[in-house]
């Protein structure tokens, strides 16, 4: 497999598609035979892979994407986002963007080398932290589970999102519940919500995505073939739920902690009325 394979999973048809692609069959006789084996979903992957005779080690991972979506907020209809890329909550802070402008505006500053959030002048150390709410900011800010890049493989409807993205992101409404409403209340009167569709490499997910043991550095043949089976499983997994409900979970993209989304792998930027019309 020499040309590269975007993995599109934000609905059924694409999901299929994207398998039929990725292992080389028609997608009608692959949805048929899906549908045919539904009562069997645990041994469906091997069935598939003996049935079709799919050689795991034709499929290039390097040749693999994911097509992710990203629930954010603009002031500027997301220019800042179109030249830079799509950073994590961190970058995004350390870098001249909105966000940190905002948070300066506020007085809210926050010190990465000391692990410090300081607000006013005052400064709270994490170590020191015990206010619930204070605690939470941390976690947001410096946890490695939290502040990179974010978004969804799947979601009937990723504006529903309990942490309330489409208004906010989630680190605003905790310093806001830290400190002032209205760090919350003027950030969301003057942006507006976008998603943000772009590709990634398998390689760029973290290990929780496919429900993997462990993030891998190193990328031996053994390791591969794991990641091939896995990532066959997931689509799979996922195709069965929506033959059978018409919908499943949402599907979360963790991106590992350094990366970025290029400008270039931008797919395109949809406005919430757009993005609600096309649901």
């Amino acid at each position: 497999m020499d040309k590269e394979i975007q993995l599109d999973l934000t609905n059924l048809n694409s999901a299929l598609q994207s398998l039929a692609e990725l292992i080389d069959v028609p997608v009608l006789e692959l949805e048929i035979f899906i549908y045919k084996n539904l009562n069997d979903e645990e041994d469906l992957v091997d069935k598939i892979l003996q049935r079709y005779d799919v050689n795991l080690n034709s499929i290039s991972i390097k040749k693999l994407f994911f097509k992710a979506l990203h629930v954010t907020t603009s002031n500027d209809e997301c220019y800042e986002i179109k030249k830079y890329g799509l950073l994590n909550l961190q970058e995004a802070i350390k870098q001249d963007t909105y966000i940190s402008r905002y948070l300066k505006a506020k007085g809210i500053k926050i010190d990465f080398d000391n692990e410090l959030i300081i607000y006013k002048d005052i400064a709270y150390k994490k170590e020191e932290s015990t206010d619930k709410k204070l605690k939470l900011c941390f976690t947001k800010i410096f946890s490695e589970f939290h502040y990179p890049i974010n978004g969804f493989l799947y979601g009937d409807n990723p504006l529903n999102y309990a942490g309330g993205i489409k208004k906010r992101p989630e680190i605003i409404h905790n310093l806001a519940d830290t400190f002032d409403c209205s760090i919350e209340k003027d950030w969301i009167k003057n942006t507006s919500c976008y998603i943000v569709v772009f590709k990634a490499s398998v390689y760029d997910f973290d290990y929780v995505t496919l429900n993997l043991e462990e993030n891998y550095e190193e990328f031996c043949e053994e390791i591969n073939m794991k990641i091939k089976f896995e990532l066959i499983s997931y689509v799979i997994k996922l195709i069965c739920d929506l033959l059978l409900n018409n919908h499943s979970q949402d599907k979360y993209a963790y991106m590992k902690k350094n990366f970025k989304v290029l400008p270039k792998n931008i797919i395109k930027i949809i406005g919430i009325n757009d993005f609600l019309r096309r649901i």
